[in-house]
């Protein structure tokens, strides 16, 4: 008796998880996304005077990191999103303490219901941890043996929800070398085809964002990236994930032909101003797959309430400092006598122009901002002084800025809205068209779930010299021939579906999933006369894409009648007196069910 009741569990869970798996990739699927958290752990951090000006010089509120952190992993933990993405420079030294603190917290986490998936940022390797190191101690966040690894670098795909290919790209050197970027594309490739929308990320920004980026950081994004770009796009690719640039700005380009569009959503840092991350919705199935991006800040911690002013202090005071110095070195090296009377308080006054600048671009959709126009206005009446004095890049990067508009070359990267935008994404579904009659052959790669608007599938499960016979079922399963009924010439999708048992044994359908040949004795629906049944053709005909046909010998039949009356039950009742309709554990539908375990009303049914 027990073991029975153990078998019985067993394929509840089994039918149950087939039933289930389509309604989970139904539906909204919520991210998190964190860029260079950049933690530094307690025991790592000083209290002198060293550390002191290394803390105040830069723009990175490294005495805040692992309290932002923390804020962030219970916040997270508290709101469970489905899935959180780190995009590199999880720690700022690469030290080992660094390390196993973030690595820790990530595990607990993940014990709270969230799945983590992590790369590596330009910070996380040297020394202290190597390569292979990394992949070990964050193997639970990326590295799992169940997944696609690029055996070249650090770089890796997996699924984490039904419907979604997750490629995390590993940049952390700032380049690619040429096998992992084809890995990467191959990877994409066999998504898309699969019918799954894809999401990669890396650190390095995929393309500048702003004229002028490389005199704020050298490795502004990732190195060829015309070339990387391109290839991406290319490869299917519609949305990538970045950081390291400390800023949150979203901007879409294109392939080299402005056939393929791809965004760069480049997430700022926790620990620079405004301290942001972001929060996605991810809806994969139905009319519309989309993603919706929304940017949220980390607006005080436990020891500063008033964490915002403090951060964008910082910025400010880092940002000033910096141009002071680019300033100076220009000033020296020009050979316009004119640019030797530029006097230090107008040297200043240019720094902190400087500042304001680039504090609005951090704070995110300039073409809104009144700051943003104020500066503009600024900016135009010193156009002519600037250029003068050879700081063209300068006035170039400031315009590019106040006014968002496009970053380098010519018509390339548009920008888009950096607090909230929504990207539609392409619809991979499978769709079918029924001819006038509503019949249709049909065969996929896929498995697939029928849809609920009045489409029928079919098995043939026998044949004699005159009819064909049909069974009704209710997922498709992949490489399985079946035939389709519906609204003559309407057009239908077919959603993908997990697990669904083949059935091809007890299907006479054979498959064309590419353009075949028709083999000896083929027979394929048509109608001819107003007469819907099979036909035999002649071998070496070609048998379209995706279609299906029989192959059946010994018999002279010019058609081959289709015969449903078994795949649609007791036609005659009413809806309100009809039985419920019993399937198989394969999806196969039958109107006298023999002794065994079926399904009915969605659930299990024993007929004894």
């Amino acid at each position: 008796m027990l073991r029975n009741r153990f078998l019985f569990f067993a394929l509840w869970l089994m039918v149950a998880g087939t039933l289930l798996t389509p309604l989970q990739a139904s539906g909204q699927t919520k991210i998190a996304v964190i860029s260079d958290p950049h933690v530094i752990s307690e025991e790592l951090a000083e209290n002198g005077a060293a550390w002191e000006t290394t803390v105040s010089g830069s723009r990175k509120l490294l005495d805040y990191s692992k309290e932002v952190f923390d804020v962030l992993m219970a916040k997270f933990a508290s709101e469970k999103p489905d899935i959180l993405l780190i995009s590199g420079d999880l720690t700022e030294d690469g030290g080992l303490k660094s390390h196993n603190y973030v690595a820790g917290e990530l595990a607990k986490l993940e014990a709270a219901g969230v799945k983590v998936y992590v790369v590596p940022g330009n910070h996380d390797i040297g020394t202290s941890l190597s390569e292979s190191s990394f992949a070990e101690k964050y193997y639970a966040f990326g590295y799992d043996e169940g997944y696609e690894k690029d055996a070249n670098s650090l770089s890796y795909a997996c699924e984490p929800v039904p419907g979604l290919v997750l490629i995390g790209i590993d940049s952390h050197s700032g380049a690619l070398t040429g096998g992992t970027l084809n890995w990467v594309c191959t990877q994409a490739e066999k998504a898309r085809e699969a019918g799954k929308q894809v999401i990669a990320m890396m650190h390095h920004p995929l393309f500048p964002h702003i004229s002028g980026a490389e005199m704020f950081v050298d490795s502004y994004a990732i190195s060829d990236f015309e070339t990387v770009r391109n290839r991406l796009a290319d490869a299917g690719i519609r949305v990538i994930l970045t950081g390291h640039f400390h800023v949150t700005d979203n901007a879409k380009d294109w392939n080299a032909d402005k056939t393929a569009e791809i965004y760069d959503l480049n997430t700022g840092s926790t620990v620079s101003y405004p301290c942001d991350y972001r929060m996605l919705t991810l809806t994969l199935a139905g009319d519309n797959p989309s993603l919706r991006v929304k940017r949220e800040k980390v607006t005080e911690v436990p020891s500063n309430a008033d964490f915002q002013t403090l951060a964008e202090n910082r910025l400010r005071a880092s940002v000033e400092n910096q141009a002071k110095s680019v300033i100076s070195k220009k000033i020296s090296s020009s050979t316009n006598p004119m640019a030797k009377l530029v006097s230090k308080d107008m040297q200043n006054k240019l720094a902190q122009l400087a500042g304001s600048v680039f504090i609005v671009h951090a704070e995110g959709d300039e073409d809104q901002s009144e700051e943003a126009t104020n500066l503009k206005n600024i900016l135009g009446g010193l156009a002519s002084v600037v250029s003068m004095l050879g700081f063209g890049d300068f006035n170039a990067m400031f315009n590019g800025v106040v006014e968002n508009t496009s970053n380098y070359g010519t018509d390339r990267a548009f920008q888009c809205a950096d607090d909230y935008l929504e990207i539609e994404l392409p619809d991979l579904r499978e769709t079918v068209t029924l001819a006038a009659d509503g019949w249709a052959s049909f065969s996929s790669a896929r498995n697939l779930t029928l849809p609920e608007d009045g489409l029928k599938g079919y098995i043939v499960t026998a044949v004699s010299s005159t009819s064909a016979t049909l069974q009704e079922v209710m997922q498709i399963p992949a490489n399985t021939g079946v035939l389709l009924q519906g609204t003559g010439e309407a057009t239908y999708h077919l959603e993908n579906a997990e697990d669904v048992p083949v059935i091809q044994d007890a299907n006479l359908l054979q498959p064309a999933l590419e353009e075949t040949s028709a083999p000896a004795n083929a027979f394929v629906l048509a109608s001819k006369n107003g007469t819907t049944g099979f036909y035999p053709v002649q071998q070496g005909v070609k048998i379209p894409a995706q279609k299906a046909y029989l192959v059946v010998s010994g018999t002279s039949a010019r058609m081959l009648s289709i015969n449903n009356s078994n795949a649609t039950g007791i036609t005659h009742q009413s809806e309100e007196t009809a039985p419920a309709a019993v399937y198989t554990l394969q999806g196969v539908r039958v109107v006298h069910p023999q002794k065994g375990i079926y399904i009915k009303n969605g659930k299990l049914y024993i007929a004894k």
